[in-house]
């Protein structure tokens, strides 16, 4: 979604824009993630600072770690969703807006579902191929991972989707063997992200798709 011009507020600036642009996607990520578009972490708080009593932003807890999501007047403003919902919501949600840096930093970046696939997963495209991304915040039970596989055996008739990437907790890994021998190299398991272990994790990811 991009932002309408005449619906951003006269005082916001590029940075707010771009800000704003990805909460309209993702819903909320990490403080963390935010500061980092900022030169220094202080002008980071006070900006959104700034924007939280404007109502652009709210900040909230999750799991230990700050977390920001649309406040209130930009969800009007935008006729989006604030981050108000259920807890396992939130939760999913925030895990994948860690998803989601991780493979930007893997040069992937969001698109939109290819024809035919599955909207129930979110997917990622970098130099002409194309990943189907899953998060599960419990281990996979047999039948919802070959769900997953199979909503996807159209999908991946077409050249450029290349496979499905699950994070999930690691005894999903276990299940690979109930997968059709000719998919399960296709999947690929991972642990849920942490938010110390994207440097690691993008390694990991980068040799298991090579």
């Amino acid at each position: 979604m991009t932002l309408g011009a005449q619906r951003v507020p006269p005082t916001m600036t590029a940075r707010d824009a771009a800000l704003l642009e990805e909460l309209t996607r993702l819903r909320v990520m990490p403080l963390a993630h935010v500061l980092e578009r900022f030169p220094t972490a202080g002008a980071g708080y006070v900006r959104v600072g700034e924007l939280e009593r404007r109502g652009l932003l709210q900040r909230f807890t999750w799991r230990g770690e700050r977390g920001v999501g649309l406040g209130r007047v930009a969800a009007r403003l935008w006729h989006v969703p604030s981050r108000r919902g259920a807890l396992t919501v939130t939760d999913r949600r925030c895990y994948l807006a860690r998803v989601d840096r991780l493979l930007q930093h893997c040069g992937f970046a969001a698109i939109a579902p290819p024809h035919r696939a599955p909207v129930t997963l979110a997917y990622y495209g970098r130099e002409g191929d194309v990943v189907a991304v899953g998060v599960a915040l419990r281990p996979l039970q047999r039948g919802r991972l070959r769900a997953w596989v199979h909503a996807l055996t159209g999908a991946l008739g077409v050249p450029v989707v290349r496979g499905l990437v699950i994070f999930a907790p690691g005894a999903t890994v276990e299940r690979l063997h109930e997968l059709p021998a000719t998919w399960a190299p296709r999947v690929i398991v991972m642990p849920l992200p942490g938010p110390e272990l994207v440097s690691l994790m993008r390694t990991q990811l980068l040799l298991r798709m090579a």
